[in-house]
């Protein structure tokens, strides 16, 4: 057993880097890994996450995001499973020096992912671990004005990066009766716009543990959890650094959810317990989430 939880801490061990902050756009964590994972679905998902200007800017900025999301996941045989987002994103701006809010709405980037299952059974009498590693792409089909500044808004702030994305994926589940615990590594590497602007490369990682209680027909599941975000800083065509882009974020995850046979439903929210964005200008905020999966 000592040598599976080293596998997971090995896996945590790897720094990643995520999309999410005022300068870079609305982020995707979700609500975290559960034992649907484990299972074909269709998902509806929901995401809100917000920034304020810190207090040495000296005027109020708030920057708000939202996401909604369908995801489909489907398994081939027992160790292929291919996964499909499709995101709509409404990004929003509300500023001391504007008179109404500025908004960017439309698709983001879709994202095509493949995973192998190489660890899929029992490690004694009580404990199960599944593994899955993978990687796809996130395909250039959300909004991109790549003149976006001339609004004083910036670059970032398009629902999509307008460029390819190279994706990498691990999941694993450890399982004891009705308790569990999660962890999910992803990493984003950005090609560049036909402009030859770089965004930052994104990524995330999370622990989570939950527990199954049955109750009569249903199961809920509350889950804890840590998530650590960080991202890249931006480049101009010609190399340069943009100024304010990139960070680091930590969050504390709770959620709860209810699982059927072939449905389940949960609600999310997730409080920033470090950050760094843009410099130390803009400040997390809590965040929340919703999601509906059909699961068969």
């Amino acid at each position: 057993m000592k040598k599976y939880m080293m596998l997971l801490i090995a896996l945590l061990a790897w720094s990643t880097t995520a999309r999410a902050c005022d300068v870079c756009g609305a982020a995707g964590m979700g609500i975290g890994l559960l034992t649907d994972y484990k299972r074909n679905f269709v998902r509806l998902g929901y995401f809100y996450n917000a920034f304020e200007a810190a207090p040495s800017i000296g005027y109020q900025v708030s920057d708000r995001f939202h996401q909604g999301t369908l995801s489909v996941r489907f398994g081939i045989g027992d160790r292929v499973r291919l996964v499909g987002d499709l995101p709509l994103r409404s990004n929003w701006r509300y500023s001391a020096l504007e008179e109404a809010p500025q908004q960017q709405t439309g698709l983001g980037d879709a994202r095509i992912l493949g995973y192998y299952v190489p660890f899929n059974r029992s490690i004694g009498a009580q404990h199960r671990l599944y593994w899955e590693v993978g990687g796809g792409f996130s395909l250039p089909t959300g909004l991109h004005d790549p003149d976006i500044h001339d609004r004083n808004l910036p670059e970032n702030f398009n629902t999509g990066m307008g460029s390819m994305g190279y994706v990498l994926q691990t999941n694993v589940i450890l399982t004891r009766q009705q308790w569990g615990l999660v962890a999910n590594l992803t990493y984003q590497l950005n090609g560049p716009t036909a402009r030859g602007y770089r965004f930052g490369n994104l990524g995330s990682a999370q622990l989570t543990g939950f527990r199954e209680i049955p109750v009569k027909k249903v199961q809920l599941v509350p889950n804890v959890g840590f998530s650590l975000e960080h991202i890249g800083v931006d480049h101009y065509a010609n190399g340069r650094v943009v100024s304010g882009t990139g960070g680091i974020g930590g969050f504390l995850t709770a959620a709860f959810n209810i699982k059927t046979n072939t449905w389940l439903a949960g609600v999310s929210a997730s409080l920033p317990v470090f950050d760094n964005y843009g410099g130390g200008e803009i400040d997390a905020t809590l965040r929340l989430g919703g999601q509906v999966s059909y699961l068969f």
